[in-house]
């Protein structure tokens, strides 16, 4: 009886440890085609029942690992440049924590940029999130 409400606790606990966890996810910014040093990196994820901060003094941010799969918004300010991603999910590539951010201003790398069909309603800039699992999304304004 005593080994088994060890047991117990044991599992209570890891289950409030998981719970808490960040995943460390390095970004990298690309702005017009150039790796660009990250200076500034600041990530506010708002869900319909939260808003979470996030300040990062180097290029790694930490994300609670209980956002995985919600459908948030993204608003990432990162060099001066603020970059808002609507509806997307917060998801990662376990083997490459890696989060790949960039930005074109006009003209604009049309072949780079195949999935937007209707260039008329880009006004000044274009601006995607690589997951480093084989989806990006883009978005623009």
């Amino acid at each position: 009886m005593k080994k088994l409400f060890c047991l117990y606790l044991g599992l209570c606990l890891l289950t409030t440890l998981s719970l808490g966890q960040e995943i460390p996810l390095e970004v990298h910014f690309e702005s017009e085609g150039q790796i660009e040093t990250i200076t500034e990196l600041k990530l506010t994820i708002v869900d319909p029942s939260d808003t979470i901060i996030i300040i990062s003094t180097g290029n790694v941010l930490k994300i609670p690992k209980e956002l995985f799969g919600k459908k948030v918004v993204l608003d990432f300010t990162i060099n001066g440049n603020n970059l808002a991603f609507h509806g997307v999910p917060v998801a990662w590539n376990d083997k490459l924590l890696q989060w790949n951010i960039g930005l074109d201003r006009k003209p604009f790398d049309k072949e780079r940029f195949w999935n937007i069909k209707k260039w008329k309603k880009v006004k000044e800039i274009i601006y995607y999130l690589d997951y480093g699992n084989g989806k990006q999304v883009t978005e623009y304004q």
